[in-house]
């Protein structure tokens, strides 16, 4: 067997909604599932989660831009904090795209904690106006 079915066997649609793709939640406005800080707001586009199971594994995926607001370089700040449902098991991050950020890429991460954190690096030497949640995609969160 080299996938999810035998080579020759009987495949019904059913079998392909649960062991390929399955939607478990469309994309929502992350503003439903947690709080802004006093750092953070929602940008435009709207920052959204949506939740997918590819052969059976969870994938959370982000999109969108969370205004910022007093992100000194070289210092970390909570933007939002996401409720228990929607938080990994283990601290997951990227690097993405800041706005004012004299070209370095901004540190974004969730913590267990629920925290979604942002930072650019000391040489940016400028705050962020923006963080874009485009790059974040997490695979088995929990």
């Amino acid at each position: 067997m080299s996938g999810p079915f035998a080579a020759g066997s009987r495949i019904r649609a059913d079998d392909l909604n649960t062991e390929l793709v399955e939607l478990v939640m469309d994309w929502t406005s992350i503003g439903l599932l947690g709080t802004y800080t006093a750092a953070g707001s929602p940008g435009s586009p709207a920052p959204e989660m949506r939740i997918l199971r590819i052969h059976g594994s969870l994938v959370w995926e982000y999109t969108g831009r969370v205004n910022t607001t007093g992100i000194t370089a070289g210092a970390t700040v909570s933007v939002f904090t996401f409720n228990p449902d929607y938080r990994p098991t283990a601290e997951r991050g990227t690097a993405t795209f800041a706005s004012n950020s004299a070209h370095y890429p901004a540190r974004l991460a969730i913590m267990t904690s629920g925290a979604l954190t942002v930072s650019v690096p000391t040489a940016a030497g400028a705050t962020t106006s923006g963080v874009h949640l485009d790059a974040l995609i997490i695979h088995k969160p929990r």
